[in-house]
């Protein structure tokens, strides 16, 4: 199986990239050298040194904390974290592994599961006793089945998140909304939805006119209704997909096919476009270099729709503005809020293996996750450790209960996996660009969802 649901079986192929990543499958070693140099390896009585690679430098304290108690109930375990930016992160996975050098363990995304699966690059978690005592029923649902390929454990679940609104709260008071509205959002894609309003309503001209005002102007904005995220790839994670998936859009049609040039998603886009062209967004030449939190945080757009990682940072005591976090809008088929789930893995490669073995195992029990949640900056996937994460942030004041409002009402949606990831990402991350820029909506996602389903066949 190449994705998620609903059921299709669909064969591996890869190319380009990918091909580097399976050539390192083939009996390189790498990872943990430090025990090799020791004479030893997991089998050699040595002390044994874990590499571990994860993206978020947000989440690198938390994950130091547990090497701290890690280390105290294994001391003749070593574990070096790596922290590199998303891009590069994945960048360097390819190369190392190719090179034999690899991280002894790594964090996963469900997106990225099947396809480095399939390269031969994720160990069978069982297979290495690194699920060893692990109670699958203390993690919030879901969440451990995401990495269960075909009944093999390539990954332990470490967190859980789910998409909503923020927005500039005292803008929307000046515009005239309560919380409680921006909660009750509507989007139907027409144009006369209260989403549509809202957003008008927070997008403010030079002359102090918003677009709701007969006298806007779009040639002189000052701040943007709402700031669009198209980089998400095929999975809309953080913007349009929220909204497609309220107006009934599904990934894949109910025989297996892909179904990017569905009307849902087309109406979905063209509204985009249409917010393009009146200023209420900014047009895709100008977005910003920044990136959505630090445009947020410049006053230059008042609203976007943004992730549950993310919140402590908006919340945080040192923002000049005054942000606050809604649900995403409700549509016609309902609310839709994006969802997934990290894991950790280890990688085929690893000399140090069983070590990394052990340490993928802590970092999957409750004595890790329950520390990582006193950060308050994910939700754990141990049930527990997210009821601490909850707690945490109501002490710091971020706490938002719309997240797990729509969760507990199963108000979501999960972005999916493919074996030739890499490639259907960009034939469809190129099409999302095209029409950011002004293409034609029904015909561009025509010709992607063509090019991506010769791929996932």
């Amino acid at each position: 199986m190449q994705r998620l649901s609903p059921k299709r079986e669909l064969k591996i192929a890869a190319a380009g990239a990918t091909a580097a990543l399976l050539l390192s499958a083939c009996g390189m070693g790498g990872g943990g050298g430090d025990e090799e140099a020791d004479g030893g390896g997991d089998g050699g009585g040595g002390a044994t040194t874990v590499e571990h690679w994860l993206w978020d430098d947000n989440q690198r304290p938390m994950y130091e904390a547990c090497v701290d108690l890690f280390a105290e109930e294994n001391p003749d375990i070593t574990v070096n974290i790596t922290q590199t930016a998303w891009d590069q992160y994945w960048s360097n996975l390819t190369t190392n592994f190719a090179s034999g050098t690899g991280p002894d363990s790594f964090t996963m995304t469900v997106q990225y599961a099947r396809e480095y699966d399939s390269l031969g690059q994720l160990a069978d978690l069982e297979e290495i006793g690194a699920t060893e005592g692990i109670d699958f029923d203390a993690y919030v649902p879901g969440t451990a089945e995401n990495y269960l390929l075909d009944d093999k454990r390539v990954g332990l679940p470490l967190d859980w998140d789910i998409v909503g609104m923020v927005y500039d709260a005292d803008a929307a008071e000046a515009a005239g909304f309560t919380h409680d509205q921006i909660n009750q959002l509507t989007f139907d894609g027409s144009g006369n939805d209260t989403m549509t309003e809202f957003v008008k309503a927070m997008a403010l001209d030079a002359n102090g006119n918003n677009a709701l005002s007969p006298n806007w102007d779009p040639a002189n904005v000052v701040r943007h209704g709402h700031l669009p995220e198209w980089a998400d790839g095929f999975t809309g994670q953080n913007g349009w997909g929220n909204l497609a998936h309220a107006l009934g859009w599904e990934f894949f049609t109910e025989d297996g096919a892909l179904n990017f040039d569905a009307p849902e998603l087309v109406t979905t886009l063209e509204w985009y476009q249409s917010m393009i062209e009146i200023g209420v967004m900014p047009r895709f030449d100008e977005t910003s270099t920044l990136g959505q939190h630090p445009t947020m945080e410049a006053g230059l757009a008042a609203t976007t729709l943004a992730g549950s990682w993310d919140a402590s940072n908006y919340l945080a005591d040192t923002q000049e503005i005054n942000f606050a976090w809604a649900k995403v809008p409700e549509g016609p088929a309902g609310r839709f809020a994006a969802t997934n789930s990290l894991a950790g893995v280890v990688w085929t490669g690893s000399k140090a293996q069983d070590a990394a073995a052990q340490w993928v195992n802590f970092l999957g029990s409750p004595a890790c996750q329950e520390v990582t949640g006193t950060y308050g900056v994910v939700f754990p996937a141990v049930e527990a450790g997210t009821e601490i994460a909850g707690e945490a942030r109501a002490e710091s004041g971020a706490d938002v209960p719309e997240f797990a409002e729509m969760a507990a009402a199963g108000e979501t949606y999960q972005i999916p996996s493919f074996v030739r990831n890499a490639e259907i990402r960009t034939v469809i991350q190129d099409a999302i660009w095209a029409i950011a820029a002004g293409a034609d909506v029904q015909t561009t996602l025509e010709a992607a969802n063509a090019d991506a389903q010769a791929l996932a066949d």
